[in-house]
């Protein structure tokens, strides 16, 4: 028995006695599931083999028949599988909590896991989603209650349980009252960093567990702080969603909207982990694609900060600086108006019907298509406006040879000036009537940026291409998708927003940010731009100011170092972070940075933490710095990483170097108006390093 086990041995002798039969369920049912699976596998391949032997001879309606048939029992192959897996993973820690609730004078034991598990159609254990389980997360021994379907439960809370295994073995047990009362929660932050995000169900906190069972209605903006758990948060409440709404909505109708690969790649895991089908998923840049659909060539946005931290003038920092704000969309929105007032260049339609012999001749005015294009249909954007111009002409004509449809087709789009996207968003910069028709606000504007119009755009040029392609477009609305995650949410654009907007804008969503981590030279309080921007949805705003993944000492140490003034609270003390000098006069400091650097190498590689980072400014520094290191031949795959600020963000590690050499990164920090030191500073769990 545990020396931290606050149980009598009696108690946990029960306790063990309890797992046991509970694992040897589990065992049962994955041996019954695996004999099901090869059940269904032999049926699935003997069923094909007879519908590859007999397909000639089957009618057309049969084959399709057996196409569904097929399709259905390999539904059924896969569902078995995915409920293997689950059992598996639930051989390893079946369940993490108990409660005893004393209800209308019945007492009732739950035990609550990560899934849920049933015995002969009874419930063994409870899925930590559940209304019940909100006791474990919010209620301390007491009177106690919890809302269900049928309405709230009163009752007394006799007990409260947390449990830890090992292989499958039950080796802790402690009475406890609030999850954060206990040493649990302390340990479980003290292990090792991972390549994936942590399931936190087993160690919610109130505020956490708040935030998850909430209302989902409307938009939400979780403001959280470096290490306040913004992102597990935020997918378990997905996972809670697609809990509570099973018959509803499936993994389809939620999407999540990454800030890089890396980023999608750590938190791929988690919702499978939980139990459910994995949602869409796709990067900034990735949506960004789907709506440009290949018709521009452009900068991706890693070269986007690349090339703002290489330049010299200042010109291209203050153009990305003015196209991540609100005075921007402005600009845009106002370009847009005097675009569809102007891209249509009326003109005379002449059209026969009739045969060679009897072919009439007829005329359209040009000013009767000015009229219907600018007046009648000038609330719908370009592209409808030309599909209703001709079906109007069409039908009011009473036009029904195909040849003079075509032709008065033809010659409708042939009067709207420069048709791609990337022509039209061009000439916000060289459309001399647009600058003169700008107020004294943009009267600088065109004039400081004109010789930005360059042969490759930047990324921000290509979301400002798409914005404009969905407003003067078709609207592509994804009506179908119910529920949006979107991470990082302080380095999103007005017009990135607006975007999410036209697309989504009939979803529930729900974004995660803090202002202090701002990589992307974002100025704006994105909160209330959020707010302001989906105005007329129901808004709610929540504050995470608990930092679980740093040591006091580190994040003290960045927020004195970068003036921030938030209130950050930390659960963990540790080491001093350490600061060492390389750039002094006597010596050389290239030579000082790879003596330091491969001192840390060395000390990481026979440390026995299970990921360490070296973050710098830029991917070009992180290569250049990976050349010169001297890596341990033997170092476990992924245990080291090289990477700029702008990857690492949103990742953990146990151990981080952080190159500052000279400034460089406080200095870019200045240049650029973003928080990369902060950033850098708070993806450490345990030990930080600054080489300055």
């Amino acid at each position: 028995m545990s020396e931290k086990t606050r149980l009598t041995k009696e108690e946990f002798d029960s306790e063990v006695s309890h797992s046991e039969e509970i694992v040897s369920v589990i065992l049962s049912q994955m041996k019954s599931m695996a004999e099901t699976i090869d059940s269904q596998k032999e049926d699935v391949l003997r069923d094909r083999q007879y519908f590859i032997d007999f397909f000639r001879e089957m009618h057309a309606d049969e084959r399709n028949d057996w196409l569904q048939f097929e399709h259905s029992n390999l539904t059924k192959y896969d569902k078995s599988q995915q409920n293997l897996r689950k059992l598996s993973k639930q051989l390893a820690a079946p369940y993490f909590g108990k409660v005893i609730f004393n209800d209308s004078g019945r007492e009732k034991v739950y035990y609550i896991g990560i899934y849920s598990l049933f015995n002969d159609y009874l419930p063994v254990i409870i899925d930590w989603r559940a209304p019940v389980s909100s006791l474990y997360y919010e209620s301390e021994p007491g009177e106690a209650s919890y809302t269900a379907k049928v309405g709230e439960k009163k009752g007394l809370l006799t007990q409260k349980r947390r449990f830890g295994w090992t292989d499958g073995v039950l080796t802790t047990a402690q009475n406890i009252n609030m999850p954060s009362d206990d040493e649990f929660l302390r340990e479980i932050l003290a292990e090792n960093a991972s390549d994936r995000l942590k399931v936190i169900a087993s160690s919610l906190q109130k505020d956490q567990n708040k935030i998850i069972r909430d209302m989902i209605d409307g938009v939400h903006v979780i403001a959280g702080c470096a290490g306040s758990g913004k992102s597990s948060v935020a997918m378990h409440k997905i996972a809670y969603i697609m809990y509570s709404l099973r018959d509803r909505i499936a993994g389809r109708d939620i999407v999540v909207l990454s800030p890089n690969s890396s980023f999608s790649a750590y938190i791929s895991h988690i919702l499978p982990d939980l139990g459910e089908d994995n949602v869409v998923s796709m990067t900034q840049e990735q949506f960004i694609r789907d709506i440009l659909d290949g018709c521009i060539k452009y900068s991706e946005r890693e070269n986007s900060i690349e090339r703002m931290l290489a330049d010299e003038d200042g010109k291209l920092v203050e153009a990305v600086k003015f196209k991540n704000s609100a005075r921007f969309l402005d600009l845009l929105n106002k370009y847009i108006v005097y675009y569809e007032s102007h891209c249509f260049k009326a003109a005379d339609i002449i059209y026969q019907t009739g045969d060679s012999g009897g072919a009439k001749e007829y005329k359209i005015r040009s000013e009767d298509l000015d009229f219907l294009f600018n007046v009648e249909l000038s609330g719908l954007p370009v592209a409808s406006r030309l599909n209703s111009l001709g079906d109007i002409i069409i039908t009011k004509n009473h036009i029904l040879d195909e040849e003079a449809i075509k032709q008065i087709r033809s010659s409708i789009e042939a009067m709207v000036q420069s048709t791609t996207e990337e022509a039209i968003y061009r000439g916000l910069y060289t459309d001399k009537g647009f600058a003169g028709s700008l107020g004294p606000e943009f009267a600088d504007i065109i004039a400081k940026f004109d010789d930005y119009n360059t042969p490759v755009l930047t990324f921000e040029d290509a979301v400002a291409v798409a914005y404009l392609s969905l407003k003067i477009s078709d609207p592509s609305e994804d009506a179908n998708v119910f529920y949006l995650f979107c991470d990082e949410a302080q380095d999103l654009s007005p017009v990135m927003l607006s975007i999410i907007k036209e697309r989504y804008d009939r979803a529930n969503m729900l974004f995660a940010g803090d202002i202090a981590q701002n990589v992307f030279a974002n100025s704006d309080d994105y909160a209330e731009l959020i707010k302001t921007t989906f105005k007329g949805k129901n808004f709610k705003k929540y504050e995470l100011n608990v930092n679980y993944r740093s040591t006091k000492q580190i994040s003290e140490f960045a927020k004195a170092r970068t003036g921030r003034q938030n209130e950050i609270s930390c659960v963990r003390d540790g080491s001093e972070p350490v600061v060492i000098n390389v750039s002094s006069a006597e010596g050389d400091t290239d030579a000082n940075t790879v003596l330091e650097l491969n001192k840390w190498l060395k000390k990481a590689a026979g440390s026995d933490y299970a990921r360490c980072c070296v973050v710098t400014a830029s991917n070009s520094e992180s290569k250049r710095l990976l050349e010169l290191a001297d890596i341990p031949a033997d170092l476990p795959r992924g245990k080291i990483s090289f990477m700029p600020v702008y990857l690492a963000k949103g990742l953990e590690f146990d151990s981080v170097l952080l190159l500052n050499v000279g400034g460089s990164m406080v200095e870019s920090d200045a240049k650029l108006g973003t928080n990369m030191f902060y950033t850098a500073a708070t993806r450490a769990m345990h030990e930080l390093t600054v080489l300055e």
